[in-house]
């Protein structure tokens, strides 16, 4: 079990040409890991072939930030 990493790809694109010519960006399917951030477990589990389970869910809501605002009372900027 571990959490689940926040490190950032550092993926790559190659602009390319379609066949009238246009631009488009391709992604080279090339992936760098960037540096290990404090407090993640050291190593690659994954990379050595060990597998790794981590509960996931998608919550964004900054908790703290919601508790302060709450019962604030907000006022709207008139339009000019």
């Amino acid at each position: 079990m571990c959490r689940q990493c926040v490190r950032p790809w550092l993926d790559t694109y190659e602009e390319r040409k379609d066949p009238r010519g246009r631009p488009y960006f391709w992604n080279s399917s090339i992936f760098t890991l960037g540096a290990t951030g404090a407090g993640h477990r050291r190593g690659r589990p994954c990379a050595t072939g060990i597998i790794t389970v981590t509960p996931l869910q998608f919550d964004l809501t900054q908790y703290q930030q919601l508790k302060e605002w709450q019962g604030r009372e907000w006022k709207v900027a008139s339009k000019k």
